[in-house]
């Protein structure tokens, strides 16, 4: 499967990792952490820090990034990837 823009998983992967500072820029600008979006999903750090890394694909996770307000532009979001 591909993103809306044609990349691969893969591809959105290393993209969100180029992105993840600013991502995190984004979080903090709304006074929210890594850690406020793991606790209100009740998953670990580590996995949201996983899907801002690009590891990881985590539909649930970039909601939840998305409706902390962090632009879709920074997301790189595969469809149909959980």
């Amino acid at each position: 499967m591909r993103s809306a823009d044609g990349m691969s998983p893969d591809q959105c992967g290393i993209n969100r990792f180029r992105m993840r500072y600013r991502i995190r820029e984004s979080l903090e600008e709304r006074g929210l952490s890594m850690s406020d979006i793991a606790r209100n999903l009740g998953i670990s750090c580590a996995a949201v820090s996983a899907t801002i890394k690009g590891r990881n694909h985590s539909k649930r996770t970039l909601d939840a990034l998305r409706q902390a307000g962090v632009p879709e532009k920074l997301l790189f979001s595969p469809s149909g990837f959980d």
